[in-house]
């Protein structure tokens, strides 16, 4: 109960940061993006349950930055591989042919619930995506996962925080996160240790640190569900390790 709470949270922080994002402005560098929320759905009476929110920016035109993070947005939330459509596939063209690829897999049934929200953080200089997907195929349960991306407002790069599990920080950084766990988790929800511990794929840059999201399973049981562990910036870079998100604001 504790961690679903914890995703409640976050998810409502989420909602609240989209629904003011597209009203503030930027001292520094002008307009920011702006928000359309599109939808897909199947209807009531199908077999197959499909819901997808996704979060595009319609002032594309102002900013290339703006189109290559709504291009790269959309590739990751509905890869055009999974679909077997062409590279420029819209929203609507991507969310169709992944339909029909469920059908043709032969499913049954299938449900999918996958929403997307955008909010600012570091003071109007990143965008952040979360997206929260739920999919049951059969069996005992379905399976949840809550996934961020980030991109520099500046140069239009998605953050990529893998290297923290580099350099000579590493066996510090290890233990930082490891000892956040321990905080929140007993030993039986979360059974990682500090040799093995990683910062995961699905990382939140807040306005003061990285949230560190692990999926179910990914170093906990099913039971345990999705397992967050916040670090600050002075957590991190007490470890040695450089901030890089801090540097390219400076």
């Amino acid at each position: 109960m504790r961690n679903i709470k914890q995703v409640l949270l976050v998810a409502l922080g989420v909602m609240l940061f989209a629904s003011c994002a597209s009203e503030q402005k930027d001292e520094q560098s002008g307009s920011l993006p702006e928000f359309e929320k599109l939808t897909f759905k199947t209807p009531s009476d199908s077999n197959f349950n499909i819901n997808i929110v996704y979060q595009h920016i319609v002032n594309t035109a102002e900013s290339d930055i703006f189109a290559a993070i709504e291009e790269s947005n959309l590739e990751l939330t509905l890869p055009r591989e999974e679909s077997d459509v062409e590279a420029d596939a819209n929203f609507e063209e991507r969310a169709e042919a992944l339909l029909q690829t469920i059908i043709d897999d032969g499913f049954d049934a299938y449900d999918l619930d996958l929403v997307q929200t955008a909010f600012l953080t570091r003071n109007n200089a990143t965008l952040c995506y979360a997206t929260s997907c739920y999919t049951y195929m059969g069996g005992a349960h379905g399976y949840g996962t809550l996934h961020y991306t980030c991109y520099d407002l500046a140069s239009g790069q998605m953050y990529d925080f893998r290297y923290l599990n580099e350099g000579e920080w590493d066996t510090e950084l290890r233990m930082l996160i490891y000892n956040k766990l321990r905080e929140v988790y007993s030993e039986s929800e979360v059974f990682i240790t500090p040799d093995k511990i990683y910062v995961p794929e699905s990382v939140l840059l807040t306005d003061v640190g990285l949230l560190l999201t692990y999926q179910p399973y990914e170093i906990a049981p099913y039971s345990t569900g999705i397992v967050q562990v916040e670090l600050t910036d002075e957590d991190i870079a007490a470890t040695g390790a450089p901030l890089l998100w801090v540097a390219e604001a400076e």
